[in-house]
């Protein structure tokens, strides 16, 4: 029955693709470009979309190359991601990394692929931005395979997780233990930035229709995520020099020098210059 149903739904579309080509035959190419420029990215999208599934129809198979699922974002690809929940999810696929809780999107794609492969990207970036190399990664279980561990390890990174193989049999020490609990916990802030991205700066609520919208949507909402906790830290500063100010014989927890006071002096005069009462 939905065998038949599929092979009568592409009979008619495949109808309507041929008379909407005589038309453009008739009356030629100009008749196409007329179109909104979205109506040309439909029809586009429906024509492509109608060969691969009338090819995954002949050959009895459930899956493609760069398969469509929807004619108006033909750019979005099926994520696999097998949670119970929703095995599979539909969206961008980004790889950030988080530098003293400001998070950099390093790559952005459309396309289900092995982040793995980002790990040379994520320290390459890094390079160019900071002008030297990370001195630990804290990564996922995917980005430690034998090839990322061998580059860093040519790099002199330290990688902070779980070595490959089986366990040791012999009871693992409590220095141990702890050091691989820290390392987990420090992993658990990527995600936890990716939770706030979405549940506050609606980082899964992307409505944009093209690609390239998308894409500068995702990066919005972490860029006002890296804002906002600019200001929050620039508060706190604000808050402490002040304070140090007020009170100056205070012990706050460590010494400062006279060099430092005299930094956090000139930042009091850039602030009250800048804003004269």
């Amino acid at each position: 029955m939905i065998h038949r149903a599929k092979s009568l739904l592409l009979t008619y579309l495949i109808r309507d693709i041929r008379s909407f080509t005589q038309l453009i035959a008739i009356n030629g190419t100009q008749l196409f470009y007329s179109l909104k420029r979205y109506e040309q990215r439909t029809v586009k999208a429906i024509i492509t979309m109608f060969h691969q599934q009338d090819e995954m129809f002949k050959s009895g198979v459930k899956s493609c190359a760069d398969r469509i699922i929807s004619i108006f974002q033909p750019h979005i690809r099926p994520i696999v991601r097998g949670k119970s929940k929703s095995p599979s999810e539909f969206g961008a696929k980004i790889g950030a990394c988080v530098v003293k809780g400001y998070t950099f999107v390093d790559h952005h794609s459309w396309d289900a692929y092995n982040e793995a492969s980002d790990l040379e990207k994520h320290i390459e970036l890094y390079r160019l931005r900071f002008g030297f190399l990370p001195i630990k990664i804290y990564a996922d279980k995917i980005y430690m395979n034998r090839t990322n561990r061998s580059l860093m390890k040519e790099l002199e990174i330290q990688a902070m997780g779980k070595p490959l193989g089986r366990p040791p049999k012999e009871q693992q020490t409590k220095e141990y233990q702890s050091k691989m609990a820290g390392a987990s916990g420090q992993r658990n802030e990527i995600e936890a930035t990716f939770g706030t991205a979405k549940r506050i700066y609606r980082a899964n609520n992307i409505r944009a229709k093209l690609p390239d919208t998308g894409n500068s949507w995702t990066a919005l909402c972490y860029f006002v995520k890296n804002v906002m906790k600019f200001l929050r830290e620039l508060l706190r500063a604000l808050f402490f020099v002040m304070n140090i100010l007020v009170n100056p014989k205070q012990n706050y927890g460590e010494s400062y020098s006279v060099a430092q006071i005299s930094q956090l002096l000139k930042f009091k005069e850039v602030i009250y210059s800048a804003n004269p009462t």
